[in-house]
């Protein structure tokens, strides 16, 4: 008989504090909690949660601690899969802000006295041989590197509360990334971006028009760009709905490459972050395998978290790899 569900932390996010463990115990037999310190420890843990038929795991630490269980867990057949759940315990919460509460507590309480939820078939990208809901080349990623070079030097007391918050995020844009993506667009030093599809068939569509399909080896976009995203899910972390498109076909992905001037991008900020832009500069399409390639190394993104630099990534959609819990 399958177990009811178990949750899975990250030991080394900042969030998972002793408070948090007791917290998570009043509702989940200690028997049923893992806490992950490591890449290997992870693989042992989710062949452990395979072979203990558990039917629910809830992942909590932020989108990497999620991102890397789902990756693990796609890759089991099918029927030996559990529903994900996810708890808002990291920095970002991209993907916890589609299916929780944000209460991580009331979240394990709702579900351990109903788990009769209904789930979300949820498709993953793949590249380079990890799965993943989000990632890309780009301003994106740059921001990331920013940011994280910033944490990196305020480790401890206050500065590290400000820097490891949506202040240090935008601290990092402010005054690092945005400075140097100005000076490349008045020098015309920008990058130039080649989008292709891969797949065989209708392996993309456009938004625009009547609906353009591209077949395999046909070029989607080829130009300067700042930014090429790709996404299953609608946000990139802290709220920001900058795939608005990500689950319109739960067959394919949303590709949203970004030609927009900084200018522009500044004072239509607001509308970006919340999905709501229309205008030049932004191209969108649904796809199932494209190429990535660029006319210099750019820096790459996974999940949300920085990944140094590509100049060519393939992203391959994997459908129905997943299935989330929704808890409101």
């Amino acid at each position: 008989m399958a177990k009811p569900f178990a949750v899975l932390l990250n030991a080394n996010a900042k969030r998972v504090s002793g408070a948090i463990r007791e917290m998570v115990s009043e509702v989940v037999d200690p028997e049923d909690i893992y806490y992950s310190s490591s890449q290997e420890e992870s693989g042992r843990i989710t062949q452990q949660i395979v072979d203990k038929g558990y039917s629910t795991v809830f992942a909590g630490g932020g989108d990497g601690t999620v991102i890397d269980f789902m990756d693990r867990i796609s890759r089991y057949p099918a029927a030996q899969r559990p529903m994900v759940g996810i708890l808002m315990l990291g920095t970002g919460n991209a993907m916890a802000r589609m299916v929780s509460s944000g209460y991580i507590l009331e979240d394990l309480k709702s579900f351990s006295v109903n788990a009769s939820r209904d789930g979300i078939n949820l498709a993953l990208l793949e590249a380079e041989n990890r799965r993943f809901t989000f990632g890309g080349l780009g301003i994106d990623a740059e921001i990331l590197n920013d940011y994280r070079d910033l944490k990196s030097r305020h480790r401890s007391g206050l500065r590290k509360s400000i820097a490891q918050s949506l202040g240090g995020y935008f601290f990092s844009f402010i005054f690092k990334t945005l400075p140097r993506l100005l000076r490349r667009q008045v020098f015309k030093n920008e990058v130039t971006v080649k989008v292709t599809a891969l797949a065989p068939g209708n392996s993309a569509i456009t938004f625009a028009g009547e609906g353009r399909t591209y077949a395999e080896g046909e070029v989607l976009y080829e130009g300067k760009a700042i930014v090429a995203m790709v996404g299953t899910v609608p946000y990139y972390g802290y709220g920001m709905k900058v795939m608005p498109f990500a689950g319109k076909d739960p067959a394919r992905a949303h590709l949203r490459v970004g030609s927009i001037s900084m200018w522009r991008a500044i004072f239509g900020f607001h509308k970006l972050w919340n999905g709501t832009y229309e205008g030049p500069g932004i191209h969108d399409f649904l796809i199932t395998a494209v190429r990535v390639e660029t006319d210099r190394p750019m820096p790459y993104q996974v999940g949300g978290d920085a990944a140094d630099y590509r100049q060519k990534v393939d992203f391959v959609v994997v459908p129905e790899a997943i299935k989330l819990v929704h808890l409101f």
